[in-house]
């Protein structure tokens, strides 16, 4: 009787290690899938941060771009870039582009003017790239020569 006892307790020793383990690997099991998708929100998170800063370097491009066509010089109104490349008197207007290297990437921008409806639009259009990245964000801002505040953005 003493025997069979003894082997009773040998068997319930073996089998609370067995529980054991098998916890310990459902115990696991959850840490890495709470792990995995801690990571996927990591990564999705930088993605976005990153489609963020080049959407806003686009933007700075473009108002940069649009302030420099704005500046006036000593002459007055008439002493700006958008008057002596684009007004309505300069029957084929050209093309200008120009690269400006910014503290977080570097901005592509092209300027160029179409007729509309009888009215000359100036269209802005900026390709800014982020350092460090390959992440790219190409942003258009169109207005009316004879009254900037008439904007189409895109």
């Amino acid at each position: 009787m003493k025997i069979s006892r003894t082997f009773r307790t040998g068997k319930k020793k073996g089998a609370a290690l067995a529980f054991v383990i098998i916890v310990f690997a459902v115990i696991m099991i959850f840490a890495m899938i709470v792990g995995n998708i801690v990571n996927n929100n990591l990564v999705q998170a930088r993605a976005q941060e990153r489609d963020l800063q080049v959407y806003y370097l686009a933007q700075s491009g473009i108002d940069l771009c649009l302030s420099s066509l704005m500046q006036q010089g000593t002459g007055g109104a008439n002493d700006t870039l958008l008057y002596q490349k684009y007004n309505p008197s300069v029957t084929s207007p050209q093309t200008l582009s120009d690269h400006l290297s910014l503290p977080n990437g570097s901005v592509d921008l092209t300027i160029s003017a179409s007729a509309v409806n009888s009215e000359r639009w100036i269209t802005i259009q900026c390709l800014a790239t982020l350092s460090g990245s390959s992440t790219m964000k190409t942003s258009t801002l169109a207005f009316q020569y004879s009254n900037p505040l008439i904007r189409k953005s895109s």
